[in-house]
């Protein structure tokens, strides 16, 4: 099924046999999109495919994700959100834990995290436009979180963490992980 577009691409259908003496309309791929199933490996080159229009893009891959994951090479690790780096940096007593991540068929809502290795922290669960203390930060292909963490530094009692954070799909499902130490 062709997606809407802005633009030249116009959903184009072929003619076929569905039985003897009847003919049938049967919709055929945008040169876009046959374009971006053919380089469905690489995101930059399905961007290009659609003319350099993001949200075109990003609402193709949602569709394929969707309906034909397992058909297309590569397509897979488009399709899941991934953590793409983890950071500290502290303010004041506390410790910020940054948590960098690329979403391209934009399914992310929100993010979670847990105390692990006998840390305290209760398990707490965000939706992006609701952070609790966090900040979270969007762009066209996924974001990050900034969530701070009492650690007590430049008291005379600093402690340690370690924690498990998750970044949730639409669904509410931990979709992608990571674990960091906490330390001022």
């Amino acid at each position: 099924m062709g997606l809407q577009t802005t633009g030249a691409a116009v959903a184009q259908s072929a003619t076929l046999e569905a039985a003897p003496g009847v003919v049938a309309q049967a919709p055929t791929q945008t040169p876009e999109e046959a374009c971006a199933e053919a380089n469905a490996g690489s995101w930059t080159v399905i961007v290009n495919c659609f003319h350099g229009e993001v949200g075109v893009a990003r609402a193709w891959l949602a569709q394929i994700c969707t309906q034909l994951p397992a058909r297309l090479p590569g397509v897979a690790d488009l399709c899941r959100i991934q953590i793409t780096g983890t950071r500290i940096h502290t303010e004041g007593p506390l410790v910020f834990l940054t948590v960098e991540f690329r979403d391209l068929p934009d399914h992310a809502r929100g993010f979670s995290f847990v105390g692990i290795k006998g840390s305290h922290w209760a398990f707490e669960k965000h939706p992006f436009d609701s952070p609790s203390f966090g900040r979270v930060h969007l762009t066209n292909t996924g974001g990050s979180i900034d969530y701070p963490f009492n650690q007590s530094c430049g008291t005379a009692h600093p402690t340690e963490s370690d924690v498990q954070f998750w970044i949730n799909d639409f669904q509410g499902i931990n979709q992608a992980t990571t674990s960091a130490h906490l330390k001022c």
